[in-house]
């Protein structure tokens, strides 16, 4: 059964690491028309987002359209049905200043690279609207990497539980709220940087939310907090 792409909400997808393909299969002017036609995403009330990806490409006697795929999974769908040297067509949407953009082309025939630079590269192209595509959807697929690892740290120290229900006291306890805290940090870090993405241009980035600084200042201010109720049981 096939399952369409837009069903969950695109948080939802991430977390749940979800590979969702629209697959259609049609004769060539039907799924050309398709490939151009409006699919409502990005939703520009949604500064969240994170860019789509469509892909057009020729099987036997058909063509074949892959709708809406998240962009962390395209170099998953490319190797897995060996699209290099088909003359796959691709149309990226995305957010720019707010506004949704659609970018179309042919992707180059590159192996060992990653979805931007079948674009036309980051070094080798000379249009400098493709080396700003490619730089902005590198830094989507950082982003989506780094909020996959912090809801999944999250979820291993047990934070699912509430922040009250940690196992243990003392240093065992503290360390796992110290590592909630620093994984909290870097949700709202790539939050931020991904709305930056969509909405400003020429925007200070955020700074990236180092470990040992955060954890040393955490510590710093917590860690005679969480003998005081321990000393309170004694008495």
């Amino acid at each position: 059964m096939m399952c369409r792409g837009r069903q969950l909400p695109g948080r939802e997808r991430r977390r749940l690491h979800i590979d969702i393909v629209n697959e259609k299969r049609e004769p060539a002017e039907k799924a050309f028309l398709e490939f151009l036609a409006d699919t409502g995403y990005p939703n520009t009330d949604n500064p969240d987002g994170i860019p789509t990806v469509s892909l057009l490409y020729h099987d036997g006697g058909e063509m074949v359209l892959l709708r809406d795929i998240l962009l962390p999974y395209v170099d998953g769908e490319i190797q897995r049905r060996n699209l290099y040297g088909k003359d796959t067509l691709y149309r990226v949407d995305y957010l720019r200043a707010g506004k949704a953009v659609r970018t179309m082309g042919v992707l180059e025939e590159k192996k060992d690279v990653d979805f931007p630079e079948r674009l036309g590269g980051m070094r080798n192209s000379a249009d400098a609207e493709i080396q700003a595509l490619c730089l902005l959807l590198k830094h989507h697929i950082t982003l989506c990497g780094l909020e996959r690892l912090a809801e999944e740290e999250i979820s291993m120290q047990g934070a699912d539980r509430g922040e009250g229900q940690l196992d243990g006291v003392g240093e065992s306890s503290l360390h796992q709220q110290a590592n909630i805290a620093y994984y909290r940090k870097l949700l709202s870090y790539v939050k931020r940087f991904r709305h930056i993405l969509n909405t400003q241009t020429g925007s200070v980035l955020p700074p990236f939310p180092e470990r040992g600084p955060f954890m040393a200042a955490w510590y710093r201010e917590h860690k005679g907090k969480e003998a005081k109720p321990h000393e309170n049981r004694k008495a």
